[in-house]
Protein backbone atom coordinates (compact mmCIF):
# COMPACT_ATOMS: atom_id res chain seq x y z
CA UNK A 1 0.00 0.00 0.00
CA UNK A 2 1.13 3.37 -0.80
CA UNK A 3 0.93 6.32 2.30
CA UNK A 4 0.60 9.03 1.43
CA UNK A 5 1.22 12.25 4.02
CA UNK A 6 0.46 15.59 4.15
CA UNK A 7 2.19 17.73 7.43
CA UNK A 8 0.43 21.07 7.84
CA UNK A 9 0.77 24.01 10.39
CA UNK A 10 -1.81 26.38 10.91
CA UNK A 11 -3.64 24.89 7.91
CA UNK A 12 -0.25 25.45 5.82
CA UNK A 13 1.62 22.24 3.98
CA UNK A 14 5.30 22.20 4.62
CA UNK A 15 5.84 18.87 3.97
CA UNK A 16 4.77 15.35 2.20
CA UNK A 17 6.11 11.66 2.25
CA UNK A 18 5.16 9.26 -0.27
CA UNK A 19 6.18 5.51 0.38
CA UNK A 20 5.49 2.10 -0.06
CA UNK A 21 4.10 0.31 -3.29
CA UNK A 22 0.68 0.04 -4.32
CA UNK A 23 0.64 -3.58 -4.81
CA UNK A 24 -2.12 -2.12 -7.70
CA UNK A 25 -0.26 -4.52 -10.60
CA UNK A 26 3.19 -6.10 -11.45
CA UNK A 27 6.08 -3.47 -11.15
CA UNK A 28 6.30 -1.98 -14.38
CA UNK A 29 2.45 -2.21 -15.02
CA UNK A 30 1.48 -0.67 -11.87
CA UNK A 31 -0.91 2.39 -13.06
CA UNK A 32 -1.91 3.49 -9.31
CA UNK A 33 1.87 3.47 -8.29
CA UNK A 34 2.90 5.19 -11.28
CA UNK A 35 0.01 8.36 -10.95
CA UNK A 36 1.08 8.64 -6.94
CA UNK A 37 4.89 8.79 -7.63
CA UNK A 38 4.37 10.99 -10.54
CA UNK A 39 1.96 13.11 -9.00
CA UNK A 40 4.50 13.55 -5.95
CA UNK A 41 7.70 14.10 -8.11
CA UNK A 42 5.44 16.92 -9.54
CA UNK A 43 5.73 18.76 -6.06
CA UNK A 44 9.21 18.80 -6.30
CA UNK A 45 9.48 19.68 -9.51
CA UNK A 46 7.00 22.66 -9.06
CA UNK A 47 8.91 24.12 -6.17
CA UNK A 48 12.81 23.26 -7.59
CA UNK A 49 12.46 24.01 -11.05
CA UNK A 50 9.54 26.32 -11.92
CA UNK A 51 9.49 28.19 -8.28
CA UNK A 52 13.24 28.20 -8.19
CA UNK A 53 12.96 26.81 -4.76
CA UNK A 54 15.22 24.31 -2.62
CA UNK A 55 13.33 22.38 -0.31
CA UNK A 56 14.36 19.22 1.54
CA UNK A 57 13.82 16.34 -1.06
CA UNK A 58 15.15 12.91 -0.20
CA UNK A 59 13.53 10.03 -2.59
CA UNK A 60 14.70 6.70 -2.75
CA UNK A 61 13.02 3.54 -4.05
CA UNK A 62 9.43 3.69 -3.20
CA UNK A 63 10.24 6.91 -0.68
CA UNK A 64 9.91 10.67 -1.45
CA UNK A 65 9.86 13.00 0.61
CA UNK A 66 9.69 17.01 -0.06
CA UNK A 67 10.04 19.52 3.16
CA UNK A 68 10.16 23.39 3.17
CA UNK A 69 12.52 25.07 5.05
CA UNK A 70 12.10 27.75 7.22
CA UNK A 71 13.17 30.48 4.66
CA UNK A 72 11.03 29.25 2.29
CA UNK A 73 8.01 29.17 5.10
CA UNK A 74 8.91 32.33 6.15
CA UNK A 75 8.45 33.79 2.77
CA UNK A 76 4.37 32.72 2.85
CA UNK A 77 4.62 32.29 -0.90
CA UNK A 78 1.04 31.46 -1.87
CA UNK A 79 1.77 29.79 -5.22
CA UNK A 80 4.03 26.70 -3.12
CA UNK A 81 0.83 26.28 -1.40
CA UNK A 82 -0.93 26.15 -5.02
CA UNK A 83 1.27 23.63 -5.54
CA UNK A 84 0.76 21.52 -2.38
CA UNK A 85 -3.31 22.05 -2.54
CA UNK A 86 -2.69 20.59 -5.87
CA UNK A 87 -1.34 17.57 -4.65
CA UNK A 88 -3.63 17.01 -2.19
CA UNK A 89 -6.66 18.13 -4.12
CA UNK A 90 -5.49 14.95 -6.75
CA UNK A 91 -5.01 12.24 -4.75
CA UNK A 92 -8.46 12.78 -3.04
CA UNK A 93 -10.20 13.30 -6.28
CA UNK A 94 -8.57 9.62 -7.01
CA UNK A 95 -9.80 7.87 -4.04
CA UNK A 96 -12.98 9.44 -4.28
CA UNK A 97 -13.65 8.54 -7.97
CA UNK A 98 -12.52 4.97 -7.62
CA UNK A 99 -12.99 3.80 -3.89
CA UNK A 100 -11.38 0.46 -4.42
CA UNK A 101 -8.20 2.42 -4.63
CA UNK A 102 -8.92 3.02 -0.96
CA UNK A 103 -6.93 -0.22 -0.65
CA UNK A 104 -3.82 0.61 -2.58
CA UNK A 105 -3.07 4.31 -1.28
CA UNK A 106 -3.83 5.99 2.13
CA UNK A 107 -3.82 9.44 2.09
CA UNK A 108 -3.16 11.10 6.29
CA UNK A 109 -3.30 14.76 6.44
CA UNK A 110 -1.27 15.69 10.11
CA UNK A 111 -2.33 19.11 11.41
CA UNK A 112 -0.08 20.50 13.91
CA UNK A 113 -0.03 23.84 15.57
CA UNK A 114 3.69 25.94 16.42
Amino acid sequence: MISAKIFKNNGQTYKIIVSGHSGYAEEGSDIVCASISTLAQTVCVGLENVLKLKPITKISDGYLECQLTDDIINNNNQNVQIIFDTFESTINLLLESDKTLNKYVNLEVKNEIY
